[in-house]
């Protein structure tokens, strides 16, 4: 599936593919762990995907609508971004604290 626009409407559209080829699950994120096989569970839903475009557009400079829903969606997803760079920091400070140390010895 990709991503597209219809009516200014975020949408899932089938990516064709000539018959019989495979798709490619072996190098996709959303395959299962470590089989390369397809994960439907690990789909966002179009639900979640409208939200997140919207927290984009937001982030992107477009006024935020006044709505309690949408500042609540987009604080869930702050939470969740937050929380995934914290982790990529956290893995990068260790990285270089390996590579270094292991230099001076």
């Amino acid at each position: 599936m990709r991503l597209g626009m219809e009516e200014g409407v975020l949408t899932r559209q089938r990516v064709p593919r000539t018959p019989g080829s495979l798709p490619p699950c072996w190098k996709c994120p959303k395959s299962g762990p470590q089989n390369g096989k397809p994960a439907p569970e690990n789909e966002i839903s179009l639900k979640n995907l409208r939200a997140l475009d919207l927290y984009w557009r937001i982030k992107a400079g477009m006024p935020m609508p006044d709505d309690a829903i949408v500042r609540r969606n987009c604080g869930l997803i702050e939470m969740v971004l937050a929380r995934i760079n914290a982790q990529r920091t956290d893995v990068q400070g260790l990285l270089a604290f390996l590579f270094t140390s292991s230099k001076k010895g």
